[in-house]
């Protein structure tokens, strides 16, 4: 079984709990430490059951409060190598706190999998974890949807995906044109668009999916769901299940993946 949570997601922060059998452990903490133990406690978990944290890239959005929280706590973090010399916090951490990970990697009972992301940062991964046969994938902060995303997240039980932008907002929104291009190039941002052409390729039905960085200026819940939805009808994609949106300051509803 994986369970899978929300705690935060947005432009504004993201944090996402992950479990699978006894192992427990955090993708990103973009909030405070102090508002990530709050977030725990709404869904029952204390700091202490944590057993590792888990960070895509160095962006400040994705490592605000890694630093209090691991040091608080006692917790390894781990990231890509590139990404652990990015880090502006490595030498708060105590000697070998920080550990950089690798392929056929595994915490307690979980396996990873971890992905190239397109963004511009040093070495952004997306993650897929594994716990008896189930699957949940993240990928966030990604321009370009890969080959290798599709094939990994096809087989995925339950995802978290971007869906950053509308295309509309931002082409009319109030970003200086350096920024709308940005967003909306191969190291941006997936949009809305985007965003249902990869929930095409990979197929959504039987998959419990949450929609996440969502952007504060360039995109709303329902927008959101208002054009993937009218990108999946076009592509002929008639989904069953209901999207769920990430909520951006808050805990979201807790997704369990049980085994069959």
């Amino acid at each position: 079984m994986i369970e899978f949570v929300t705690l935060c997601s947005g432009s504004s922060g993201n944090a996402t709990y992950v479990r699978g059998g006894d192992t427990r452990i955090i993708v990103d903490i973009g909030c405070t430490a102090s508002k990530l133990v709050s977030h725990l406690a709404e869904i029952g978990v204390s700091p202490q059951e944590i057993n590792g944290v888990f960070i895509t890239h160095e962006h400040s959005d994705h490592i605000k409060g890694v630093s209090v929280f691991a040091r608080k706590y006692g917790i390894p973090v781990f990231a890509s190598p590139k990404t652990c010399e990015a880090l502006p916090f490595g030498g708060e951490l105590m000697p070998g706190q920080l550990v950089p990970f690798s392929y056929d990697f595994s915490l307690g009972d979980l396996e990873v999998e971890f992905l190239k992301l397109y963004h511009d940062a040093r070495q952004p991964v997306g993650m897929s974890f594994y716990h008896h046969g189930k699957q949940f994938s993240l990928v966030t902060d990604t321009g370009l949807f890969s080959r290798a995303m599709e094939q990994s997240l096809s087989t995925a039980d339950g995802i978290l995906l971007e869906a950053n932008y509308s295309e509309t907002m931002l082409q009319n929104g109030p970003y200086p044109i350096y920024l709308k291009q940005r967003i909306a190039g191969e190291r941006g941002h997936l949009s809305n668009v985007d965003t249902a052409r990869a929930l095409g390729a990979i197929g959504c039905e039987n998959k419990k999916i949450v929609l996440g960085h969502l952007s504060e200026v360039n995109n709303t819940p329902d927008i959101a769901l208002l054009e993937i939805d009218a990108e999946l009808r076009r592509l002929g994609c008639l989904r069953k299940e209901t999207l769920a949106v990430a909520p951006r300051y808050e805990a979201g509803p807790l997704f369990t993946l049980e085994e069959e």
